[in-house]
């Protein structure tokens, strides 16, 4: 399986198919248009502040490191540049990767014999019905991009280890370079291009894209190093804490909770066209055709599925870093099904497409995004805009804001912002705990902030904190000394069950400076 080019012009019927799975694929993104989460805006202030001349910092005069998706960053500026909406933006980028996956499964991955229209089709309409990727096409941000990238690493470099040639190769070692420059667990993708030497007769070729990427990633390094003072993200740091074994099964129910109902399907079958072709793998002189193709994809599979274990999950709806392993997924079933009937196949794709609005519909976080962007009147992420604008009316560019989201408030105040569970900033995510538990209240009051912007429940006629940076700051005696209330904005918030329930965002001011 590879990039075939042979027999163009592309034919009608696989138009049709493209058309029909990517149309699938914007009903289940319409459906989760209120998906959304406050972190991409975090991408968008590092683009705005980019595109503003104050470089790639979150807080002007800041150096750190606190996006993981250079990629995206970059692909962001143009749209600030034309004063495009980044959200949309972002949006349309993330669709367009997502249709060329489609597209990619169902025209760029056939042979000229066995049914390939029909076993194609299957792995395009398999992704199309995936409701992760249309949440994460919705998103805001790179996991989309990122599928796209992986996908197209996995075809070239199958194509690399089955011809040896040097286009396939370098189509590899771009696509790793900038998976590399997209996610920090792209670097692990640039180790499986030296499968290549496992073959003798490609050795030349293998060496060639190996030499090509390590200067590519050395390069990048060498300038991440040189900007920032590090080669680690602030935002791996602040979001990978804990014990390895406490990670560990973090991680391992992260993915048990990913691969149910039609996933499980999916990963079953693609598990078979593992087993059933396990012999020829541990044959070079045997790569052809699907072997090589599965070769590729259960690794790739397997390392994106590790590297989600190894960091405990994420806490993100959708599971987020298991969405670019899905078109491999789908690869390796498409494989497993080849032999069975057309009408079985096709009974095969109608339970993945009515199995994935099942799902979608039955998932509690997502239904509670969609109840909570409805009723904020569009996004979940509303309340925090509105607090943003309060901010930009009532303080001042160089006035210091702390709290706990640092995306949508700091990019539509535009003033300096103190991240209090620590993504953009050094010292919070150096602090013992796991993710969202890093905070230091005498620390942040201790920068004196101008603002603080803290969420609340209400139990009784009075206000909760419902997590743990909030709590710790509202319970400090310098806080309730120095700081007073000054707006309230009403938010939804879920509970344990995911349950929709009534919250605030709480503005305080520091008495003492005002």
């Amino acid at each position: 399986m590879s990039l075939n080019r042979d027999n163009l012009p592309i034919s009608r019927w696989r138009s049709l198919l493209v058309v029909a799975a990517v149309a699938w694929l914007a009903m289940l993104c319409w459906w989760h248009r209120r998906v959304v989460i406050d972190d991409p805006w975090i991408t968008f202030r590092y683009a705005q502040n980019l595109l503003g001349g104050d470089g790639l910092c979150f807080n002007p005069g800041e150096r750190l490191e606190g996006y993981s998706n250079l990629t995206w960053v970059l692909l962001t500026v143009p749209a600030l540049m034309a004063q495009i909406e980044p959200l949309g933006w972002a949006r349309l980028m993330a669709f367009a990767c997502s249709a060329a996956m489609i597209a990619l499964l169902v025209i760029g991955w056939r042979r000229s014999n066995d049914d390939s229209m029909s076993r194609s089709a299957v792995a395009g309409f398999a992704l199309a019905s995936t409701v992760p990727l249309a949440v994460w096409t919705m998103g805001g941000l790179e996991t989309a991009l990122q599928s796209f990238l992986l996908l197209v690493y996995t075809l070239s470099l199958a194509a690399f280890l089955e011809r040896g040639s040097t286009l396939p190769g370098t189509i590899a070692t771009a696509a790793a370079a900038l998976l590399a420059m997209t996610r920090p667990e792209g670097f692990a993708f640039g180790v499986l291009l030296g499968l290549g030497l496992l073959k003798r007769e490609t050795r030349f070729a293998a060496f060639n894209a190996i030499s090509a990427l390590f200067v590519c990633l050395a390069f990048y390094t060498t300038w991440r190093y040189m900007y920032f003072g590090t080669i680690v993200a602030n935002t791996v740091t602040a979001k990978v804490g804990g014990s390895l074994w406490q990670r560990v099964w973090t991680g391992l129910v992260y993915t048990g909770n990913f691969f149910e109902g039609p996933l499980l399907v999916v990963l079953v079958l693609a598990g078979f066209a593992v087993v059933r072709r396990m012999r020829a793998l541990r044959s070079p002189s045997q790569w052809t055709g699907d072997v090589a193709l599965v070769r590729v994809a259960h690794l790739v599979v397997l390392m994106q599925v590790a590297f989600c274990i190894a960091v405990g999950g994420d806490w993100m709806p959708g599971g987020r870093f298991l969405v670019p392993a899905l078109a491999p997924l789908c690869l390796l079933m498409a494989v497993a099904v080849r032999r069975w009937p057309l009408f079985v196949r096709g009974v095969l794709v109608c339970f993945l497409l009515l199995g994935g609005l099942i799902d979608g519909r039955a998932d509690r976080e997502l239904r509670w995004y969609r109840w909570a962007g409805r009723e904020s009147g569009g996004l979940v992420t509303a309340p925090l805009d509105d607090v943003g604008r309060w901010l930009a009316a009532h303080g001042n560019r160089d006035d210091l804001v702390a709290g706990p989201e640092a995306g949508v408030i700091p990019y539509v105040s535009g003033m300096r912002f103190l991240d209090m569970v620590g993504l953009v900033d050094a010292h919070v995510a150096q602090v013992e705990g796991t993710m969202h538990h890093k905070t230091d209240a005498d620390y942040i009051l201790s920068r004196k902030p101008d603002w603080i912007v803290l969420t609340f429940f209400e139990q009784d006629g009075k206000l909760v904190p419902p997590w743990p940076s909030d709590a710790a700051v509202f319970a400090h005696p310098e806080f309730s000394r120095v700081y007073t209330e000054a707006y309230r904005r009403p938010r939804f918030l879920a509970d344990g069950a995911w349950n929709l329930r009534p919250g605030l965002i709480v503005v305080y001011t520091r008495s003492q400076a005002r």
